[in-house]
């Protein structure tokens, strides 16, 4: 135990700040990231959708600069959401339009804006909404903040290869003062399908029609948005979201005993899941499930993950079972709880959804996400569903198989012929 905390001392003060070799906020980013915001969380008497503030990116990643697009940081507003409301009843009906009195409140969120080169086609640009894999709890995890999106940057290019707008949450809390409620899939949904509103207002030769495209927590994103979209905003033409490694339920982390049965990446998540989840339920609390470390280690292990940064994950993984286990068992059906209500599907879809499972994935297993792919399958989601046994998890080759499912749908031609449907899916 002794051996292992200082391992993971010396790797969380090695790589506590972002993701080795990516490039940080430039002074002036970072002051463009502040400017406006509101001094604490604070709901916003907006309605969801609307465009708070723009600046246009003097840094921007060489595969932006080069296919000439311009690229903006955004504020906006994204819904609220109660994250243990009955979805089938507490959904139903209240979105609306962008301008409804009903709904006219939110919370501030970031992101950014990529608006292709040249002329917008006849009937205007078709939207793609990306969602980003983990990259941390702190405010400077959002990858707004970054020329590289912090690993965004493959599933956006792509998206923009395609001829859409690109729209790229940062999801709420990461570069705003709220915390960042951590796989929360209500409250990731809202804000991409908010975020496709404020890209309208920002970019006006925008058609309503729009997809979406994520990849690990992104994946979770699109699929939730997959589910939401038609209530929550029936102004919008949603043709179809990509899912690809989605984090769609963590239930299996218990055994049948009741304790955690982890892999050594899914150790990495765990400081991350029991962190953010206490942000949506306040019976959990993260010392119930962490070893004694100090606040500085624990702000280490959650903050700014990246693509890169893997030896924090390492060495929290040598932690022993004993010292990740819910120090109660009122504490273990807590988070267990939480992990049930969150996990996918929450309702059936309302559109197209392409869910893309990785073979080798060790942390979000294939298993899992075959299960809950069944369920949704069962409920009558319109779902395609494509196993690459050979990827790892959220392997950037399977953008290839999202762009061929996406690209038809979003010339208004359904989804691409991409995978099996439900009558294919593993039993």
């Amino acid at each position: 135990m002794g051996g292992a905390r200082a391992v993971l001392l010396a790797a969380v003060l090695l790589v506590s700040g972002c993701a080795a070799g990516q490039s940080t906020p430039s002074e002036s980013e970072s002051a463009t990231a502040s400017a406006g915001r509101p001094s604490d969380d604070v709901i916003i008497a907006q309605p969801p959708g609307t465009l708070l503030g723009a600046e246009q990116l003097a840094s921007v990643d060489p595969a932006l600069r080069e296919r000439g697009a311009t690229v903006q940081r955004i504020r906006y507003v994204a819904s609220s959401v109660d994250s243990t409301s009955d979805d089938a009843s507490a959904d139903s009906g209240s979105g609306g339009t962008a301008g409804d009195a009903t709904d006219a409140t939110g919370v501030e969120v970031t992101g950014v804006v990529v608006v292709p080169a040249g002329p917008a086609p006849a009937g205007g640009w078709p939207i793609v909404a990306v969602g980003h894999g983990t990259t941390g709890l702190a405010d400077e995890c959002a990858p707004s903040l970054y020329p590289n999106l912090l690993g965004t940057i493959t599933p956006v290019t792509a998206a923009l290869d395609m001829g859409a707008v690109v729209v790229a949450t940062d999801y709420r809390g990461l570069g705003t003062p709220a915390a960042h409620p951590y796989l929360d899939a209500r409250a990731s949904a809202r804000d991409l399908i908010d975020s496709v509103r404020a890209t309208r207002a920002l970019v006006p030769d925008t058609a309503p029609r729009w997809a979406g495209l994520g990849i690990s927590q992104g994946g979770q994103a699109v699929w939730a948005a997959a589910e939401l979209a038609d209530d929550l905003a029936p102004d919008l033409d949603f043709v179809g979201g990509a899912a690809l490694s989605p984090v769609a339920d963590l239930t299996g982390w218990f055994d049948p005993s009741g304790g955690l049965a982890l892999t050594g990446p899914q150790r990495s998540l765990y400081p991350l899941v029991v962190t953010g989840a206490a942000v949506d339920d306040p019976e959990i609390d993260p010392a119930a499930f962490l070893p004694d470390l100090p606040p500085e280690t624990l702000a280490g292990l959650t903050g700014c993950a990246g693509a890169m940064s893997l030896d924090k994950f390492a060495a929290f993984a040598q932690f022993a079972d004993a010292d990740i286990t819910p120090r109660t068992p009122e504490a273990a059906d807590a988070l267990r709880r939480w992990l049930a209500a969150g996990a996918l599907p929450l309702r059936p879809a309302g559109g197209p959804l392409l869910v893309i499972v990785a073979g080798r994935d060790d942390l979000i297993t294939p298993e899992s996400t075959i299960g809950a792919v069944r369920r949704a399958c069962a409920q009558g989601s319109p779902l395609s569903f494509l196993l690459r046994p050979d990827d790892p998890h959220a392997d950037a080759a399977a953008v290839t198989d999202a762009v061929a499912w996406l690209t038809p749908a979003l010339a208004g031609l359904g989804p691409g012929a991409v995978g099996v449907d439900c009558s294919g899916v593993p039993a």
